[in-house]
């Protein structure tokens, strides 16, 4: 069993997760033919058209949310940072000639601006509780459709072949699903129970799936599933993982060490600057001379741009998630190569304890985002 070679790169500007098909759960037509291809008998146990419709009626108003919330922190941020530069640098823009007044007026219109703008969207607007919301929704369907598997896997095995094992397996998997919706009234308080669960413990959406092996797992049928629950589930996890973690702009490792390097280089500006100005007036030059004040705006800019790079960093949350997607990897990794040297039972073992692992990230990520202060 053997992953699919990750596609090479198109450089730093592009996304390798703009178009990501959901492929474990087969969203795309594209993902269900190749399935079909390649386990004609089990598309039928692996397809499951109405937890689809759920994860889509949860999945675009995430991806909505997302991008309101991004738009308006990045709002906020702008406007606050460039009135705070307005007046940084004001003393050697007037020296230029431009009026006192109208950048006065600017740089607080600016300011309030982006104030009101961050108060708004940390207090008032929803669009990251509403994100965080439905991505809690689809993360637990995505988990909730392979916990159904392994916990009806010799039902599964049954209904590939024969069509009353496949009407029960309907009936069963469709029962679980109004079940689901049912738990899931009330997701606010399930975030909360998250935020509570510090041992992580909680990973099994239903109390009362148990956790003895199948009795079809060493069968020819039996183990042709393992190999396409391998690939749906082991094998995707690991390639949106690696793409999370590409050389790419997008990337949350990418974008906490540009901002590291940002908040390095302008921090050692501005204290270069300031012993500049301390310099220039230790000489004997006047405070409205042009070398002192370039000297201390510039340092005073260099101050509000690390400012600025704080808040985006404390706003998205990049050197967070990046540990959270470099641990999460090299655990898949290490269960990956523990599911390949296992025999059929201890590679069940081993997809039963990748839903403890993905129960663990997907808590990670909800707590760390609904504690963030600001969030872009």
């Amino acid at each position: 069993m053997t992953r699919r070679a990750q596609a090479p790169g198109l450089g730093p500007l592009y996304d390798p997760l703009a178009d990501w098909p959901n492929d474990d759960l087969l969203l795309e037509e594209k993902s269900r033919n190749r399935v079909a291809r390649d386990y004609p008998d089990l598309l039928r146990v692996l397809d499951w058209p109405d937890l689809r419709a759920v994860f889509e009626e949860h999945d675009t108003p995430a991806n909505a949310a997302h991008r309101k919330c991004r738009r308006f922190g990045g709002a906020a941020v702008v406007c606050g940072a460039a009135g705070m530069l307005l007046a940084a640098l004001a003393p050697v823009l007037t020296g230029a000639g431009l009026s006192g007044w109208v950048l006065g007026l600017l740089a607080s219109t600016l300011t309030v601006l982006g104030t009101l703008l961050g108060l708004a969207h940390w207090i008032g607007a929803r669009h990251r509780s509403d994100w965080l919301l439905h991505r809690f929704w689809t993360e637990r369907l995505r988990q909730f459709h392979f916990q159904f598997l392994l916990n009806h896997f010799d039902l599964a095995v049954k209904a590939s072949e024969h069509d009353p094992a496949l009407e029960e397996h309907k009936k069963c998997r469709g029962e679980a699903l109004e079940r689901l919706i049912d738990d899931f009234r009330d997701v606010r308080s399930l975030i909360q129970k998250l935020e509570e669960d510090k041992a992580e413990l909680s990973p099994w959406l239903q109390d009362q799936w148990p956790g003895a092996a199948p009795d079809t797992v060493d069968s020819e049928r039996g183990q042709l599933l393992l190999c396409a629950l391998y690939r749906q589930r082991f094998d995707i996890q690991i390639q949106y993982t690696e793409k999370k973690r590409d050389e790419s702009i997008h990337s949350p490792k990418t974008r906490a060490r540009v901002v590291r390097i940002g908040c390095d280089l302008l921090t050692f500006s501005a204290m270069l600057l300031a012993g500049l100005t301390g310099v220039l007036l230790l000489f004997g030059h006047p405070l409205d001379s042009l070398a002192v004040r370039l000297s201390m705006g510039l340092g005073a800019a260099a101050g509000v741009l690390v400012l600025a790079l704080r808040i985006v960093d404390e706003g998205l949350q990049l050197r967070v998630d990046d540990e959270r997607y470099r641990w999460y990897l090299s655990s898949l990794r290490a269960l990956n190569e523990r599911f390949t040297q296992s025999d059929p039972g201890g590679q069940i073992a081993a997809l039963r304890e990748l839903e403890h692992l993905s129960y663990k990230e997907m808590r990670r990520f909800i707590v760390v985002h609904n504690r963030a202060r600001f969030l872009l």
